[in-house]
Parts: structure tokens; sequence; C-alpha cells
């Protein structure tokens, strides 16, 4: 395995975890990145049936908790709230570099935290100990005195809000003013994860995608982005973006010529959320000014050659569908 650190790719000797990733991970205790059972496909498959809790956190993928036990990481057992889930490659399916999906995951959430400063949950790559690798995260919304905090996605939300049967991120943009108390910097938060999700062909960004917690003043934020990654690099189908960003977006001259969205959908999208389309524009240019630092990012991951042309290939054609129509 990689001699580097599985949290932030920190050049080290060993695959250890680096001390600003053991602080936010664990608070600082030294946590084996390797884990003493193998993977739900291995041996300990049984004791993943026994322990598995089925948490009710945002996100279709199947997750498994765990908790800190002697400094390392186990299986929660029982009712118990762990602190930690893990999420391994699938099982079933056909995807393409399915054996990268954990680390596709991981490098997404990095990129996004580390390099375009969009605040997401803690994570890290974890293994088995058969070596195989899977996606760990801490848990946003319960505290290490396991109290829980009241959170819900905007799948839930729009069951008591807006009625429509196609759902546009103009209209996620309404029940964050409804709902967010400083909505104002929410929707700048919002706008960029839209951009983000589409640099980086995350198809998956749905209503279950976004959520909002109450704080201890008992108002409502929107949670750190999760779920962050590249679907088109496991599914050629995928599509650019889990919803339209707004109505009649497929009906604009570009679209229509182009059948995908390009800089000018996105200015449109962004008056529709009330950002100025020159404050709109300086976003974007803002993100795209950065795509060399995500490049070095990908370099340094842990995903195969193969994946790493793959991601890098997806990558490199949104940039050029965006600076290709920038003003």
């Amino acid at each position: 395995m990689v001699g580097a650190c599985p949290g932030c790719y920190k050049p080290q000797k060993k695959l250890i975890y680096c001390s600003d990733c053991r602080r936010k991970l664990f608070d600082g205790v030294k946590v084996p990145p390797v884990m003493r059972f193998t993977s739900p496909a291995g041996s300990d498959s049984e004791a993943f049936e026994r322990h598995i809790l089925k948490v009710a956190i945002p996100g279709s993928q199947p997750k498994y908790s765990l908790t800190l036990e002697d400094d390392e990481l186990v299986l929660t057992k029982g009712n118990r709230k762990g602190l930690f889930l893990v999420k391994t490659q699938p099982e079933r399916g056909d995807f393409l570099h399915a054996a990268m999906y954990p680390e596709n995951e991981h490098l997404t959430m990095q990129i996004a935290s580390s390099v375009f400063d969009i605040s997401t949950t803690i994570n890290a790559l974890v293994f088995f100990s058969d070596e195989t690798p899977a996606y760990l995260t801490r848990r946003f919304d319960v505290e290490p005195n396991y109290k829980s905090f009241q959170q819900e996605d905007f799948a839930q939300l729009k069951e008591r809000s807006i009625k429509a049967q196609d759902y546009t991120y103009e209209d996620v943009g309404k029940l964050i003013r409804k709902y967010v108390a400083a909505s104002g910097p929410a929707i700048i938060i919002f706008y960029r994860r839209l951009l983000f999700n589409y640099l980086f062909s995350n198809g998956d960004g749905g209503l279950g995608s976004f959520s909002i917690m109450r704080s201890h003043l008992g108002d409502y934020t929107l949670t750190p982005a999760y779920d962050l990654l590249c679907t088109k690099l496991h599914d050629s189908n995928s599509p650019d973006t889990a919803m339209d960003l707004y109505t009649g977006v497929r009906r604009s001259s570009y679209y229509l010529k182009h059948r995908y969205a390009g800089t000018a959908e996105f200015i449109v999208l962004g008056e529709k959320l009330g950002i100025p389309a020159s404050r709109a524009l300086l976003l974007i240019k803002a993100m795209l000014d950065k795509s060399l630092k995500a490049i070095k990012m990908v370099e340094q991951s842990f995903l195969d050659q193969e994946s790493k042309a793959a991601y890098l290939h997806l990558f490199s054609e949104k940039l050029n569908r965006l600076t290709t129509t920038y003003p």
C-alpha cells in the first residue's frame, strides 16, 4: 500500500494518518488505518450482518457504523451510535473502476475541501485487514458525547414545501431561503457546490445530497457537503446534473445546440437564486482558476493510473465546457 497519509495524501514513509488528520478525525488519537477485520465480502461478512447499524442519514449507498475501542476502529454493536461511517466498494452492479469507488469519493471530497474551500464532512481512506480500501467519514450529526443534531435532507423538506413533480436546483434555492436563517451566505455555498458537482461529474447531487441541521442556537444551517464523487468514472451514462439547473434550461440557445449547460446557464441560475450576474461570474472564474491545484491532487491520490487518467479526462472535459463559454 502507498506510503502516504490516507487522509490528506501528505508524503510519509509509512501508511499512517498524519498529525493533522488524526486531530480532525480522531481528536488526536493514534488510530491505525488498517483495521483488524476483513471487508463485508470477506471472512467477516457474518459480523457485518450481525452488527450493521441502519443509520438514518443522507445518501443511498449502504453504510456501516464504526466506533473507537482501545484506539482502534471496530464495528458498532447493537443500537449504539458510532461516530464514524465506512462505505465499501459496491458488491453488486456493473460499475467501471469499481475497486476505486472508495478512493473516488475520498479524492473528490479532499479536492472540495482542500482546493475549493468547500466545507465537507471529515473523511479519509481506511483499509480492512485484507487491504481492501474503504471510505471513512466522521458523522457530522453526532457530537463526541454522542448527542445528535436534528438534521433533514431536502428530499424530506420538499414533502411539506413546494408542490412540484420535477424539482430543479432553483427550487432547492427556494427551500434554503425558507428554512435557513442566514439564507444569503447559504445560497452562495449552495451555488459553489453545484459548480463543483458539475466540474467533477457528480450526477448524484439530488435532493438527498443537501441537508440542513439545527444549530446550538436553534436555527438551521446547511450541513457540510457529503457524497461528493465523480459518478461518471463508474457509470458512463451518469447525467451531468441530478436535476435541471432551472425550469426551461433545456430551451436555452446554448443548451439546444450542445445538449449541455455552459457558463451562461450557470449565470442565469445564479440570478434566479438571487446572485447578481457579475457575482456569479466571479464565483465561476474563482473555481476555474483552481484547476491546476485540483489536477495535482488527483495525481497524488490513491487512484490507480487508469482511473487517474479517466478522472482527469472527465474533469478536463467539464473545464473546457465552462472556459470555452466564459465571457
